[in-house]
């Protein structure tokens, strides 16, 4: 996208999460969600006090949020007692 000249909003990274959700390719779609949360897209639900909320998510974008607050709990950066 930057290539063109575009620049990614909310809507494309969902979307390209999605797709990556869908098509099993779920290291990918983490990547992406960390992209998007790096330029300030979605909260980021691991930095809430003690909860999670996915109430305004796709359920793919609420999977890979899950999988990037376990790899944070797996790290030691984030500890198990929110989860």
């Amino acid at each position: 996208m930057a290539a063109r000249g575009l620049t990614p909003n909310a809507i494309s990274f969902s979307a390209c999460i999605e797709a990556l959700d869908r098509a099993g390719q779920h290291e990918k779609a983490v990547s992406v969600m960390l992209a998007a949360w790096s330029r300030g897209f979605f909260m980021k639900p691991c930095d809430l006090y003690s909860q999670i909320d996915l109430h305004d998510c796709s359920a793919a974008v609420a999977r890979t949020i899950m999988r990037c607050c376990i790899l944070e709990v797996e790290s030691g950066t984030r500890s198990s007692n929110g989860i």
